[in-house]
């Protein structure tokens, strides 16, 4: 499922399907397996998106980042308070503080003109990870009223 996980970051759908296929045929962690399949349907196939992403929130164990997936395919659906709720449970949930949960909401207040609410999660994501250029940018981006 690591390997899924790169292919749907490339963007290469082909490979990441393939990896979670053969993820399917061994006795997978279900949560993982889950995890992966919402990930993919967030990243190559919206409209099933969200059921994808809701079955990962289900699954025994199941992790923040089913959460955080949960919050971007709401998002992209036009759903902003789910994704808000997502998101916020995401961060909550995570037994310690997440950069990539921080900052992906801190993205989606930047993407909704909450500038405010967005510099101030950012700042967070900025102290977890402070050498992170990306990070940087989007505060700098919060900070300007989203100018830059």
């Amino acid at each position: 499922l690591v390997a899924a996980g790169l292919h749907i970051q490339l963007g290469d759908a082909g490979k990441a399907a393939e990896h979670i296929a053969a993820a399917e045929t061994r006795k997978p962690d279900v949560a993982r397996l889950a995890e992966a399949r919402c990930a993919f349907a967030a990243r190559f196939d919206p409209t099933r998106a969200v059921a994808a992403c809701e079955a990962a929130t289900r699954a025994p164990f199941a992790e923040p980042a089913a959460w955080m997936f949960l919050g971007i395919a709401h998002d992209h659906a036009g759903s902003t308070e789910l994704a808000d709720a997502a998101f916020r449970y995401a961060i909550g949930l995570a037994a310690s503080p997440d950069v990539t949960l921080v900052y992906n909401y801190g993205v989606f207040l930047l993407r909704h003109r909450r500038f405010d609410e967005a510099a101030a999660v950012l700042e967070r994501a900025a102290e977890l990870a402070p050498v992170r250029d990306d990070i940087a940018r989007a505060l700098a981006d919060a900070r300007a009223g989203g100018v830059h």
